[in-house]
């Protein structure tokens, strides 16, 4: 798209008169067409800009696997060649000391027909350009400012046939249907409908029939669903392989349901979404299997009507995983009214069928995820261990930071009496992180003779456990320190601070009781003697700097369960997922998302890292290797203060040599003088004056070995 006259003709005389002076405008991007790729092939596009200097390139959106040059703009992503068809958003940010710029689009992998819908397409609704697909296309829904009420835009059958739904992928090729950009088209289902809604002939462990057709191996991506009926504006009954990414969804209208509801599916993947406004759970899946839940959050803005009220819950589901996901800013108990039973951040239940054959909860995990701020307790487990198909659950590597347990309830609603953890069954919580637990003045019940984590029936010596995990500052009616844990069975190699007794039983082994010295709530710094403290030199504690799961798979598929070396921050899709969220409100304005993570200048990856009070590291750091230089490079800050600077190191081991300092805003650094005939590793640190240097989180590598080729762009992993 061509310069606008006027802009063309003040950016001409600006270089003919202060050459200079042209550093100074902000990046603006080309706009970039949709594109196809295919399986096997190296898919490269080159960004541009229309105005702008001094320009480093971030990665917005795209598969794990695809990259952007930090100098260059360049995208490249090595397509496998065993990838299923399926279209996916790409984007790129573009910054410099003078701003950001964005932008995003379409890249479809395989041989479909894209079908674009809107007003002035051939196909004006959901409902007409699904009738129009084949298996394996998509349909791309131009972006709208309205929201889509009427029930042909929106996704939804009623399990006579396929409704306004896509037809259906294969193995080989998903059907997608998604919003031309993510969160572009929002899906209303006005207090009387569910805007997504999905009822196919899958049959689930219980055995419950569903109906004749079959809803299977469709990829829904980018929209918003809010303002439902009965259960939540995203609710899949009985489905096959659905893929539900990038999307929002937000008020369950009788308070009743989940915002993301399933049930009776199977091999359903719910990634990148976000969820906010009232509702009973964030994501529930009832009587279904081999569920991921991956890189999701969630804020409750208040529920009116039915309890338990959860965040992520497995429920009487089985073979299912809780991923990388995020509870955040769970604050406002006063929207929540008469309440009995708060189930938690993070719960595993299986409620009205635990005593019915073939519905008990079986190999349930949930693994790298946060809780922050947040009214609510940690977790649930009602299972007894002596159910004949019963696995014991597992929770590792989370962090839960500054949760307030209204021990009986919130104020002015019925009160249930409960423990942070409320474990009915065994259950294993490994390299945890629990800080800032309290139970707040005007708690009905205090915890001085009980404890903060419960487990009591049907546990055994075995399966009851908690392990390498850290109790930081527990505070009984905000003042007393709070005892820990009563009825475990074991805790072992555990470290206590700022806490009451570790167990009210004295069954704790191996327990430590050093400061953790937090400088964030994600991590322990790389030099924390607990790092090494547990069994055979391993860590005790969490870690969320890194995602586990490989985005974009489903249950079963390779590094579906795995660690990975993709940065958890800054979270993939926060900037919509903010933007949103920021937007809702309540109450006449009474109650608005403009709070938290979602405040004016905030971000939240900047808000999580920051919770604490110290310095942001930089983040998305890169490396190139051009011949004999090195131009280390990073994302611009959300907030700048003023003296802020940078610091690039090259670590050695446990100590770190400065190499050079460069004052904001720049974005990179230019290296030269290095030993690259050998590896080495670099990182970045900020110095801002009024609250000290930070740490580094994603050091990069660079130089050569002769067991190597010299390595770009590559992240460094632990």
């Amino acid at each position: 798209m061509p310069l606008p006259p006027l802009r063309l003709l003040y950016v001409t005389l600006l270089i003919l008169l202060c050459p200079s002076a042209v550093l100074a405008l902000p990046p603006q991007i080309s706009p970039v067409p949709d594109q196809r790729t295919r399986q096997g092939q190296l898919y490269e596009f080159q960004a541009n800009l229309l105005q702008g200097d001094e320009v480093r390139w971030f990665k917005e959106y795209g598969p794990d696997e695809l990259s952007v040059d930090a100098l260059s703009g360049t995208v490249r992503w090595q397509v496998p060649a065993n990838l299923p068809g399926e279209s996916f958003y790409v984007g790129v940010m573009a910054a410099n000391g003078e701003g950001q710029a964005f932008e995003t689009w379409i890249v479809t992998v395989g041989q479909g027909q894209v079908i674009y819908c809107g007003p002035s397409e051939t196909h004006r609704t959901i409902a007409a350009a699904s009738a129009a697909s084949r298996s394996g296309d998509t349909i791309i829904v131009r972006d709208s400012i309205t929201p889509f009420v009427d029930p042909a835009n929106h996704i939804y059958n009623d399990g006579g046939g396929q409704g306004s739904w896509p037809t259906n992928g294969t193995p080989r090729a998903y059907t997608t249907i998604m919003a031309e950009n993510p969160g572009g088209v929002t899906l209303d289902g006005a207090n009387s409908r569910r805007p997504i809604y999905g009822k196919g002939s899958y049959v689930s462990f219980d055995g419950s029939p569903g109906t004749a057709y079959t809803l299977e191996y469709v990829a829904v991506k980018g929209f918003v669903a809010g303002r439902s009926v009965t259960s939540g504006p995203i609710t899949l009954v009985h489905t096959n392989h659905i893929k539900l990414m990038h999307c929002g969804a937000f008020d369950q209208a009788a308070d009743s349901g989940s915002a993301i509801n399933l049930a009776r599916c199977g091999y359903t993947l719910i990634e990148s979404c976000y969820i906010y406004g009232h509702f009973r759970e964030a994501i529930m899946h009832w009587l279904s299997e081999y569920t991921i839940m991956r890189r999701n959050i969630a804020r409750r803005d208040g529920n009116a009507s039915r309890e338990p009220l959860g965040g992520y819950v497995h429920y009487a589901s089985r073979d299912s995983h809780l991923q990388s996901s995020i509870i955040i800013d769970f604050d406002r108990t006063d929207y929540i009214v008469d309440q009995t039973y708060m189930a938690g951040a993070f719960e595993a239940d299986c409620g009205s069928s635990c005593a019915d054959t073939g519905r008990q909860i079986r190999n349930l995990s949930s693994h790298s995820c946060l809780s922050l701020n947040s009214d609510d307790r940690i977790a649930a487990l009602s299972q007894p261990t002596s159910l004949a198909e019963y696995t014991t659950p597992v929770w590792q590597n989370m962090v839960v930071w500054d949760q307030r347990m209204w021990w009986n309830g919130p104020p002015g609603g019925n009160r249930y009496p409960g423990s942070a953890i409320r474990s009915k069954g065994d259950s294993i919580w490994r390299n945890c992180t629990f800080a800032e637990l309290s139970t707040p003045l005007g708690s009905i019940e205090d915890v001085v003779n009980s404890a903060f984590f419960n487990g009591y029936q049907d546990a055994t010596a075995a399966g009851d456990a908690i392990e390498t995990s850290i109790f930081y500052n527990f505070r009984d009616h905000d003042t007393s320190p709070g005892h820990v844990s009563n009825y475990f069975s074991r805790l072992e190699h555990n470290n206590g601070y700022g806490v009451g007794q570790l167990s009210r039983q004295g069954n704790d082994t191996g327990s430590l009781n050093l400061n953790p010295a937090f400088k964030y709530v994600t991590r322990l710094e790389p030099d924390n003697p607990l790092l090494t403290a547990g069994p055979d030199n391993s860590p005790i504690g969490a870690d969320l700097s890194y995602m586990h799961g490989k985005g974009g798979t489903t249950y079963g598929e390779p590094g579906y369960d795995q660690d990975t070396s993709v940065p958890m921050w800054p979270f993939p899709g926060e900037r919509i997922m903010r933007e949103k969220m920021a937007a809702y409100s309540y109450d006449n304005g009474n109650l608005t998302g403009n709070r938290g993570f979602c405040l004016p200048g905030q971000s939240l990856s900047n808000y999580v890292w920051g919770y604490l009070g110290n310095t942001v590291p930089p983040l998305q750091v890169q490396a190139n290797q051009l011949a004999e230089t090195v131009v280390v490079s990073w994302a611009p800050p959300v907030v700048r203060p003023t003296g802020l600077e940078y610091r690039i190191y090259q670590l050695n081991g446990s100590s770190r040599q400065l190499l050079a300092t460069v004052a904001a805003p720049a974005l990179s650094q230019r290296l030269s003088g290095l030993a690259l005939d050998q590896p080495l590793t670099l990182a970045v640190t900020a110095f801002d004056p009024a609250r000290g240097e930070s740490g580094y989180v994603y050091p990069v590598q660079v130089g050569s070995s002769p067991m190597a080729a010299p390595v770009i762009n590559t992240i460094y992993t632990r």
